[in-house]
């Protein structure tokens, strides 16, 4: 059988290497990818004019990973504290009862007003219990037995 992949060579490749040292340049990127601008590589191939390699490498980088997560999760904060309160008064001043209702005891629990509410129960129940259980039955059983003959 002839090796088809003969032609081919591998070639060492330097991990620590770092593809762009422009930090402007990977914010941009970063803002764009975040506001949803680019969803792929490509795009940022095209629009911030670097090689499709070192669009790849840079995706694939975990600090620039990090980059992209605490932007992310800003603009998520940012959202919860400006949009949803709104939304959440409105549910609130405007729904039916019912809703009216869902949405007060959600503003409660959001702002911590609201604690332990509704019933957990946990039930632990092993061997050892449900004899002992059992034991307690019977032999309650067997005595008033004995009462009533």
């Amino acid at each position: 059988m002839e090796d088809k992949f003969k032609h081919l060579r591998l070639v060492p490749q330097d991990e620590n290497k770092i593809v762009i040292q422009n930090e402007q340049l990977k914010k941009d990127i970063c803002s764009s990818i975040a506001s949803g601008q680019c969803t792929v590589p490509e795009d940022i191939v095209k629009l911030f004019n670097i090689s499709y390699e070192n669009a790849i490498q840079l995706l694939n980088d975990p600090g620039f990973l990090g980059m992209i997560k605490k932007q992310t999760m800003a603009k998520l904060n940012l959202t919860f504290h400006t949009t949803i309160p709104n939304k959440l008064n409105e549910i609130i001043n405007k729904g039916d009862y019912k809703e009216s209702m869902q949405g007060m005891k959600l503003a409660a629990q959001l702002t911590d007003n609201l604690k332990n509410i509704g019933a957990d129960v946990n039930i632990n129940v092993n061997l050892e219990n449900l004899v002992k259980e059992a034991e307690k039955t019977v032999n309650i059983l067997d005595t008033e037995f004995r009462k009533v003959s």
